[in-house]
């Protein structure tokens, strides 16, 4: 079930991932990755706000459940967890300081080019048929 945890940085947050049904074909090209503006920033100079993946998701870390079998795999984990020690993917927001709200939108794709929507998907509480949109205030979140 995706959920924020914040992570000592009002701009870092990290966004658990768990699988489900297919998305419809419908589904926003799953390649491109872009911060949606819902207030434009002050104009001028500097950076643009981007997303950074900090944490990628654990390769072969679970095995995907049928929706038959009645029960959640699990959160996915980062690539550098451990027996020991549990990590979940996590990203960034980067320069977002002249934005109120930003809208991150995530679903599983093929690690291979081109991307293409995978045949398992996200569930949780802000996901609908595997696609996850979650709404940050960066300066709040």
């Amino acid at each position: 079930m995706p959920r924020l945890v914040p992570r000592g940085s009002a701009s870092l947050s990290t966004v658990t991932l768990g699988p489900a049904a297919p998305p419809p074909p419908s589904t926003p090209p799953p390649w491109s990755c872009t911060l949606g503006r819902l207030v434009s920033p002050a104009p001028g100079p500097g950076p643009r706000p981007h997303l950074v993946i900090t944490e990628q998701p654990k390769q072969r870390g679970m095995r995907f459940r049928y929706e038959c079998e009645g029960r959640s795999a699990g959160s996915i984990l980062g690539e550098s967890s451990t027996e020991a020690s549990k990590t979940l993917p996590a990203i960034e927001l980067r320069d977002c300081g002249g934005l109120r709200e930003v809208e991150v939108t995530a679903c599983l794709v093929w690690k291979d080019w081109p991307h293409r929507v995978h045949p398992h998907s996200l569930v949780g509480k802000d996901c609908t048929d595997g696609v996850c949109r979650v709404r940050l205030r960066p300066h709040v979140s």
